[in-house]
């Protein structure tokens, strides 16, 4: 009865585990135009993959843009050459970004991080913004820029299978001490 304890709480712990690391990770988010003297701002969530070498591939936006609602990410290389990764240095953004569609009026927004070498005059957040409305097309469209800054941090969450790691664990406690009970082993 205790191999059999031991093993049911080690193959939960292991199962259970390896679920919680496979989860994806959730981030608030906001841009301000602090820099510009511009009125473009957004706050929001993303939702990316776990943390894979020094970055977050970001899965998932929602949230607002100049009080309009994100309607969704762009894919990879779909916008700006966005390539929709969250940096886990001090320096969150790189130079591609993250982009998103926000609903009325459409717009495509560029959430990116550039220095002078990038051909910027000045080092930071800059945002990319092209209005598609009235029959525009990125081709003969002129985006707008704005500088500004920007910040994500790790949402706070219950993560669920945490709670079932625990729960996992304390049955496998449990049952231990119990086949010691009835072996008439002290605990």
């Amino acid at each position: 009865m205790r191999s059999l304890a031991n093993t049911i709480a080690l193959t939960s712990l292991l199962v259970l585990g390896g679920v919680a690391n496979a989860q994806s990770v959730t981030w608030d988010w906001s841009f301000t135009d602090t820099v510009s003297g511009g009125t473009d701002s957004g706050s929001g969530t993303f939702t990316t993959a776990a943390l894979s070498g020094a970055s977050y591939q970001v899965t998932a936006v929602n949230g607002t843009w100049d009080s309009a609602t994100i309607a969704g990410l762009i894919a990879a290389g779909g916008y700006a050459g966005n390539d929709n990764l969250l940096l886990s240095g001090a320096t969150q953004l790189d130079v591609p970004g993250i982009s998103f569609a926000v609903d009325g009026p459409l717009q495509q927004v560029n959430l990116a991080y550039i220095t002078p070498g990038d051909g910027a005059v000045s080092t930071g957040y800059v945002v990319a913004a092209t209005n598609l409305a009235g029959g525009c097309v990125y081709t003969n469209c002129v985006p707008t820029s704005s500088f500004g800054t920007f910040t994500a941090r790790q949402a706070p969450e219950i993560d669920p299978t945490s709670a079932a790691s625990a729960l996992a664990l304390l049955l496998g406690g449990l049952l231990v001490l119990r086949g010691r009970k009835q072996q008439g082993v002290a605990a």
